[in-house]
């Protein structure tokens, strides 16, 4: 899958598409096929690792995907394949699919 991965702190004119694992979800979340990420200051500062919190790396950042829901976790009762999200993430939006909490 097509994903924003960072691996080491960048600037984001220095940020390319790589390839990464799909990701799966667990028994509370919803896999998404991710249509829209948004991309903010904040952003740039956390690829940069100037922001207050630094993720672990290498990791896909973007905190907010708009898309559908392409599965569904064996615990998850409001959402199903098909329905259309706006989710928050702690990151993993800029990328084709993205896991989120249901």
């Amino acid at each position: 899958m097509r994903a924003i991965e960072i691996q080491r702190w960048s600037s984001p004119d220095e940020l390319v598409v790589s390839h990464v694992p799909e990701p799966t979800c667990g028994p509370d979340e919803v896999l998404i096929r991710v249509r829209a990420a948004s991309v903010s200051y904040s952003l740039s500062l956390l690829v940069a690792g100037r922001y207050q919190r630094k993720p672990t790396l290498p990791f896909v950042p973007g905190n907010t995907a708009a898309g559908e829901v392409l599965a569904v976790g064996s615990a998850v009762t409001r959402l199903r394949p098909g329905d259309r999200v706006l989710a928050s993430l702690e990151q993993g939006a800029l990328a084709e699919q993205a896991v989120a909490h249901q």
